[in-house]
């Protein structure tokens, strides 16, 4: 009986042991499959990568002085071999007891960085953020620039001379802390905090100026917001920085 079950066990294991084997087997086949598969994936990502580093990037850049303030933002104008700068510049009062500041807009040539033309605006009035609305736009359609005025509404301006032709999102009981001009879709899109601190998204037509639509947003308590637009698909981004401490 112990021979016939040693027996029995033997064969057990030996039949085991074939189908170990053969489990070894397609074991390995799959690890070859994967390693292919794998070595496939490698080469692709080494094609793809290696015309990337074949390239040379080279990096020039000229400067430009700017000394009559802190720049608040900048917009090419490639079709008119132009770019505008808009600036916030200091000035003193009483002794320098007394800090105000105003806006400057100036136009430059990209060819040789020689000014063309410049614009200064009024003294910001008292309790004026030191850091407003500092986003320059441009629209190549209609041959216009666009600006923050005094947080309150954005000015529409001729490129040519810099002068006002008017104003869009013109409302008192609001600051704007971004925009952007969604060019491809006619549109401006623009970005403020109410008097009851409440944020919101407003749309408006480039052509005319007229609101289109606007939509309340989910936050509360805003210190600083951002806007972003993709020119292709319309997309909206936006960025919202929000003060730890609720106000009650």
């Amino acid at each position: 009986m112990g021979e016939a079950m040693g027996l029995a066990l033997r064969g057990e294991v030996a039949s085991g042991t074939g189908t170990f084997a053969s489990g070894i087997e397609k074991s390995r086949d799959r690890y070859l499959r994967k390693k292919e598969i794998l070595l496939c994936i490698f080469l692709l990502c080494l094609i793809s990568w290696v015309p990337v580093v074949a390239q040379h990037l080279e990096v020039s850049a000229s400067r430009i002085p700017l000394p009559e303030g802190n720049v608040l933002g900048a917009v090419f104008y490639e079709d008119k071999g132009m770019f505008f700068v808009q600036q916030n510049v200091l000035s003193t009062e009483n002794g320098g007891l007394v800090i105000r500041s105003h806006r400057q807009l100036s136009s430059w040539k990209i060819k040789n960085g020689s000014i063309i033309t410049k614009r200064i605006f009024a003294e910001s009035p008292p309790g004026a953020s030191a850091y407003p609305c500092g986003r320059v736009e441009l629209s190549a359609k209609l041959h216009r620039v666009f600006l923050c005025s005094a947080g309150t509404h954005v000015e529409v301006i001729d490129p040519d001379d810099l002068r006002t032709i008017g104003t869009i999102a013109q409302t008192q009981d609001q600051y704007i802390s971004d925009f952007v001009v969604d060019d491809p879709h006619g549109r401006m899109l623009v970005l403020a905090s109410g008097g009851d601190g409440v944020a919101h998204l407003t749309i408006y037509s480039l052509l005319n100026g007229d609101k289109r639509e606007e939509v309340v947003l989910p936050a509360t308590n805003v210190t600083k917001m951002s806007l972003a637009v993709a020119p292709r698909t319309g997309q909206i981004g936006i960025a919202i920085d929000v003060s730890s401490r609720s106000c009650k």
